[in-house]
């Protein structure tokens, strides 16, 4: 009812029948016979990865008679023993999530655990190891050979649903022997649909950290997530769309403490230093703990002039110092769907995520930065060429792309 498209099919003698390839979403379902009055059957909700049944018992009468059963509870799945959760779209707009990653919202799934980084997730059912999970988007796989993690989180307001599948699935949802999660990207309608948001947090009402080191403010926090998305019909009934965009601002300070060279031993003057300082060659102590200074490296002292920070507070942990890592991304993405006859259906979609974390250490004067680009590409051709034989065609593409710099001087 959302898109206007409809499929027609022939029984067999028995009365079985088939419709394969259908989006998630509403339908209804109706069936004819010459003799028999039609039945309609509305509200039937078929979700991710799903297999229903849905049986019709045909009444003598009228081809002209229609009875109407309205759907009111959940189909059950009798065709297959696969074990999983699906994550409808209400749960995944409307549950609260801390950093809007969908797949968190697969730790409902009975069995299921999730661990989440910066750059990335990681999923482990039923005892698997982290490193078997499969994840596609549309069909195509978005998980890395190397190591099974996602470093792609479409924006939630563009997915339509994803089912968490745990044991007992088809070969068709194969690749790794863990977890299998398939994301249905949100389609477009007759009707249109938009949104446009954003999540703020800050440091504004938090308390200040009870162990950083005095002479700091609390810890700076400022995270600002907002994005839009849109679909609906480019023509009706025939071409849909949908697309969005989604970015990320982020910088979180940490402090801590360490133990740097003071200005008297950077000259070999250890004297207020408990213990004995020996010689290395001979064993012996140094007079007053005070190395000579023809006994120091002209290269070391170098070093620790130019790069490493001078004492900023009194006591033996004598430095404090505050880290900024810095998070900031940047994503797009956009589905087409249109149908040119009954026979022949064509989608795709194309996602970017560009995700910079440049990072400041105890160290200020040396930065580090990683990048990475990740690129996900799918387009599916579906021909019907009678009503027992059709055919799939679909192409996938994923990359992901990661640069990293040493820590280096900023001049």
């Amino acid at each position: 009812p959302a898109t206007g498209f409809s499929r027609t099919v022939n029984t067999s003698a028995e009365g079985a029948y088939e419709v394969r390839y259908l989006l998630p979403g509403e339908y209804t379902v109706e069936a004819k016979a010459s003799g028999f009055r039609s039945e309609r059957r509305t509200g039937i909700l078929l979700q991710m990865a799903q297999q229903a049944r849905i049986n019709f018992s045909l009444q003598l009468g009228q081809v002209v008679e229609t009875m109407e059963v309205v759907a009111e509870t959940p189909l059950m799945q009798t065709e297959n023993a696969a074990l999983g959760e699906v994550v409808s779209q209400e749960r995944i707009i409307n549950l609260p999530l801390n950093g809007r990653r969908f797949l968190d919202l697969a730790a409902l799934t009975p069995g299921v655990t999730v661990r989440t980084s910066a750059q990335f997730s990681i999923l482990k059912a039923n005892g698997t190891r982290d490193t078997t999970m499969n994840l596609t988007f549309d069909g195509v796989s978005a998980t890395t050979n190397r190591w099974a993690f996602v470093a792609m989180f479409p924006s939630l307001d563009a997915i339509q649903e994803f089912k968490v599948q745990t044991g007992n699935y088809t070969a068709e949802h194969g690749g790794n022997a863990g977890a299998n999660v398939n994301v249905q990207l949100r389609s477009g309608t007759n009707a249109p649909h938009g949104s446009l948001y954003e999540f703020l947090r800050n440091d504004k009402i938090d308390a200040r950290n009870f162990f950083r080191p005095k002479q700091f403010s609390k810890d700076a926090l400022r995270r600002n997530q907002f994005g839009a998305v849109v679909s609906g019909p480019a023509v009706k009934d025939k071409t849909f769309f949908m697309g969005g965009w989604e970015s990320q601002r982020d910088i979180r300070e940490a402090a801590g403490t360490n133990i740097v060279l003071t200005p008297a031993q950077r000259r070999g003057d250890f004297s207020a230093v408990s213990g004995r300082v020996t010689d290395p060659f001979s064993g012996d102590a140094f007079p007053n703990n005070t190395i000579p200074t023809s006994r120091l490296n002209p290269v070391s002292v170098r070093l620790a002039d130019q790069y490493l920070p001078l004492p900023n507070q009194a006591g033996a942990v004598n430095y404090a110092f505050v880290t900024q890592p810095t998070i900031n991304w940047d994503q797009a993405l956009t589905r087409w769907d249109h149908r040119f006859s009954d026979r022949d259906q064509v989608s795709g979609h194309y996602m970017l995520q560009s995700y910079r974390r440049p990072f400041t250490g105890a160290i200020p004067v040396f930065k580090s930065e990683a990048k990475y680009l990740n690129q996900n590409v799918a387009l599916q051709h579906v021909h019907t060429f009678t009503a027992t034989r059709l055919n799939e065609f679909r192409f996938g593409y994923h990359r992901g792309y990661r640069t990293a710099t040493n820590p280096r001087k900023e001049t």
